[in-house]
């Protein structure tokens, strides 16, 4: 029941969001995605990694530990920096931003298997930009709800 209810909350707060607001945060989204995308080919340009030099420098530097004891090293290093912080993380309520987020997980995972890096940089900067910008037009849809409310 309360999960039903944030979701024709947030479709609620989508539905009272204007095209012209749509279309200056679309807009925005796009030069933000373009931007990124475009700083990341160019340091592709500059840096160019080839498997040769990525595979020796990977056994020089860390082909002494086993593959296994990098996730408890990677948690270490994590936990070490954020320790003493208070991190809240809440996943969606709402039905519909929580499948849109399982299928962000998806096809992040999907592009990084199948596509060649470059392009699945660009994929994973569009899908990020999308949400972006899916967040905001329901915070603004939200606002314009409660404008209505209080004029009413």
């Amino acid at each position: 029941m309360a999960t039903e209810s944030k979701d024709l909350d947030v479709l609620k707060a989508l539905g009272s969001v204007t095209l012209k607001d749509v279309w200056d945060h679309v807009k925005w989204g796009v030069l933000i995605w373009a931007a990124l995308t475009g700083l990341e080919f160019a340091v592709g340009a500059i840096i160019p990694l080839k498997e040769e030099t990525a595979d020796s420098w990977i056994k020089a530097q860390v082909g002494a530990v086993p593959k296994w004891l990098w996730w408890p090293i990677g948690w270490a290093v994590a936990t070490w920096f954020i320790r003493g912080k208070h991190i809240n993380f809440t996943l969606p309520a709402s039905k519909f931003l929580w499948a849109l987020l399982s299928f962000q997980l998806f096809l992040i995972v999907a592009c990084c298997q199948f596509l060649p890096h470059m392009a699945a940089l660009a994929v994973i900067n569009a899908v990020m930009t999308a949400m972006g910008v899916l967040g905001f037009l329901i915070d603004l849809g939200a606002q314009n709800l409660a404008e209505r409310k209080t004029k009413a």
